[in-house]
């Protein structure tokens, strides 16, 4: 059952109201689905002003998808600027992904925002977990997002094709 922005929502018995606006990089922005994400950050601890010394200076990624992205000053949270498919399908999917990261351990990156910036575009901050991937210690890395371009990275050492799947459905 989807929730509305306005309801409030519980984690450990603590009420809390979700947020219309995040301030990104001192840009107030409006908030998409934050009835949903706002689990996660409680979950978290992530303060609801995360974003708010963010840089906007997004350059492509590392992804193999190519997308604008960037890294908060302390490295903790990534901003990644989302095309209309993977924004469309995070819109769909946000309380599936959402249930999924608070109901069991799980390696999918914790979307902590989505949220719409300057120009009108769409972007979702997320905890930044992804390791050092030129380190041969790991023998696969997964881009997991649950969103629609979830995807392998490497395997022992070596890029892999992109596969597009969807680990949400």
């Amino acid at each position: 059952m989807a929730m509305k922005a306005e309801e409030t929502v519980s984690l450990d018995h603590q009420k809390f109201l979700p947020k219309k606006e995040i301030n990104v990089g001192g840009v107030q922005c409006k908030l998409i689905n934050d009835g949903v994400f706002s689990l996660l950050r409680k979950q978290t601890k992530t303060p609801d002003d995360f974003l708010k010394n963010f840089v906007w200076q997004l350059d492509k990624g590392g992804g193999k998808g190519g997308a604008k992205m960037a890294f908060t000053r302390n490295m903790r949270y990534i901003v990644k600027e989302l095309t209309g498919g993977d924004a469309t399908y995070l819109k769909r999917h946000a309380q599936a992904i959402v249930e999924h990261c608070t109901s069991r351990k799980s390696f999918m990156s914790r979307i902590l925002a989505h949220f719409v910036g300057p120009k009108k575009v769409q972007y979702m901050a997320m905890a930044a977990v992804i390791p050092n991937v030129k380190d041969s210690a790991w023998n696969e890395i997964y881009d997991l997002k649950g969103n629609r371009d979830d995807k392998i990275l490497t395997r022992s050492g070596q890029s892999v094709r992109v596969v597009f799947s969807n680990l949400v459905q």
